[in-house]
């Protein structure tokens, strides 16, 4: 076996940044195509190293202090003789700066990945284009330096989830004794008041969690956020129902505040234990997700998109129907603020999606029947209903007007040959608006059902949303609730997923989760191309059929 490359990843700066590379350390740690795995090592900022320490997927950390002996450029001469001394083969830059692509370069180091941008390229000898922001998840751009390390050919690699070392160093077991649920709700970012929920908003939030899930929610965050803080406690106290705050650790439903009085390791340990985290697009969300932790991310300026949780039981709430979302400003300067819309019935849904049984309402589930936990993953193809499959007719509630659009038949059974899941994702508010009733529906689904049977097609699963548009529920497209209820029956790798859609929701649901999104013509396709922001990058084709010859395509199929 040859020798091992030593390789420096040097982890980003900001907390959410630093858990997502952890995708791209457990690729690295996986040895392929026979060779011996390579010996990892992380530059990490002194106050992120309880996150890391006792890795057992590194073999050192190499740590720096931005403030203290690695400040300006002395500092900088320091650092690049620690890294030197490494006698490394490779070096990932992950911090987007000019300075840690030059320390990389004083340091010697052979090879030096990294993405473009302030003038670093020529330090860099595999300097990769950075995609426009929010065409890839964070983590799917790390796999691109991924593949560049490999040899820079053939597909993107998937990269695994965020993960963490079971205890992080100098974590205390959570204070709280048995009892009710520990919900924690994170308030203000240190990126900016344009990404925190309002206190208002997460004091409605605070009593209904009480009320409803006799929940003991512990209010965290940093020191900055304290004023924050005291105004989500002014928010309860005018309120009609009751928030009880407490000092002390109880089996009681409360509140608790720890903002400002948690350290980094506590955190973690405190996440370990609890039943469900909410916050905002943040890096204590995706610490989080990345422990295990049921997590509802908020997004208002930021994008889950670029930057959703990437956890196994991790969800988003999204604002909608903003045209200046997402901005990336740290404040708001609109008349109205995005992150107000969100109200905290929706993100108690949300909260709800994640343990199953609890959902608002009933997520529909027409198919499959009898799947008891989740089948393993293979190419899926979603697709919507109305307009896709079947002529839109408005509301349809009459079996005998379902029609196949012209090909879809065909086209589903090609997919199908070729070894895809296929699985329907359709909003029904018809039914939440009481134009038609379960029983309707029910006909309309089994003449769909019969006229894909005579192609000889078989849906794997069929999902609806019956809620009207007011319901605030977590399942109506682009909110994933049905995604996260077709992900209890079946697996997929979103690398290897679609979404054919003919609306902005079916495409915005694909983003979301990173699936590849198709715009079909048919049914409100044009009107909805016309809406379609080119940065997206999002194939508009004819139809069904067109769509799944490009999927196949794509697939290698």
């Amino acid at each position: 076996m040859s020798r091992r490359p030593r390789l420096l990843v040097v982890a980003p700066n900001w907390l959410g940044d630093l858990v997502m590379s952890t995708s791209l350390l457990a690729a690295l740690a996986v040895a392929r195509d026979g060779e011996a795995p390579p010996e990892i090592h992380v530059a990490v900022r002194d106050r992120w190293v309880p996150l890391l320490s006792g890795d057992p997927r590194l073999a050192g950390l190499l740590v720096y202090e931005r403030e203290g002996a690695h400040a300006g450029w002395r500092g900088a001469l320091r650092l690049a003789r620690q890294w030197r001394g490494g006698g490394f083969d490779a070096v990932f830059v992950l911090p987007p700066s000019l300075r840690a692509a030059a320390v990389a370069r004083l340091a010697g180091i052979p090879r030096r990945l990294g993405f473009r941008g302030e003038q670093r390229g020529a330090l860099l000898t595999d300097a990769l284009p950075r995609p426009p922001r929010c065409s890839h998840h964070y983590i799917e751009e790390l796999a691109l330096l991924d593949r560049a390390w490999r040899g820079g050919s053939g597909p993107v690699p998937a990269l695994p989830r965020p993960a963490l070392a079971p205890d992080p160093a100098g974590a205390a077991p959570p204070a709280f004794p048995p009892g009710s649920p520990v919900w924690i709700v994170s308030v203000g970012t240190t990126y900016g008041d344009a990404k925190s929920w309002p206190p208002s908003a997460v004091a409605g939030f605070l009593e209904l969690a009480i009320a409803e899930a006799g929940a003991r929610v512990v209010l965290i965050g940093d020191p900055p956020a304290r004023p924050l803080a005291d105004r989500v406690r002014e928010a309860c106290a005018v309120m009609a129902g009751d928030v009880p705050w407490r000092e002390t650790p109880a089996a009681a439903p409360g509140c608790y505040d720890l903002v400002g009085r948690t350290s980094l390791a506590g955190l973690a340990a405190l996440m370990r234990g609890a039943d469900l985290f909410v916050g905002n697009d943040s890096g204590p969300m995706h610490l989080a997700a990345a422990l295990g932790t049921p997590t509802v991310g908020l997004f208002g300026s930021s994008s889950p998109i670029w930057t959703g949780p990437r956890g196994a039981r991790a969800t988003v709430a999204a604002v909608e129907g903003f045209r200046c979302h997402p901005c990336f400003l740290r404040t708001c300067p609109e008349p109205r603020f995005c992150l107000e819309t969100i109200t905290p019935r929706r993100v108690m849904n949300a909260a709800r999606s994640l343990f199953p049984g609890q959902e608002m309402g009933e997520v529909g589930v027409w198919k499959p029947l009898g799947v008891t936990e989740p089948q393993p993953a293979r190419p899926t193809l979603f697709v919507d209903r109305d307009g896709v499959v079947i002529h839109d007719g408005d509301y349809l509630s009459d079996p005998r007007a379902v029609a196949l659009v012209s090909g879809a038949g065909a086209a589903l059974r090609k997919a199908q040959a070729a070894g895809f899941r296929l699985i329907m994702l359709t909003n029904q508010s018809g039914l939440g608006r009481g134009y038609y009733t379960r029983d309707e529906f029910a006909a309309v689904q089994r003449r769909v059902d019969a006229l894909l049977a005579a192609d000889d097609v078989y849906l794997d699963g069929v999902y609806y949303c019956p809620h009207a548009p007011d319901a605030d529920c977590h399942c109506r497209k682009p909110r994933p609730g049905l995604l996260q209820a077709a992900a209890r029956h079946y697996a997929w790798d979103p690398a290897r997923a679609w979404m054919v859609g003919d609306k902005i929701s079916d495409v915005l649901l694909a983003r979301h989760a990173g699936l590849g999104a198709l715009l079909v013509r048919t049914g409100k396709g044009n009107l909805s191309a016309r809406d379609l922001d080119p940065a997206w990058r999002v194939p508009v084709v004819a139809n069904l059929a067109r769509a799944v010859d490009r999927v196949l395509k794509e697939a290698g199929a």
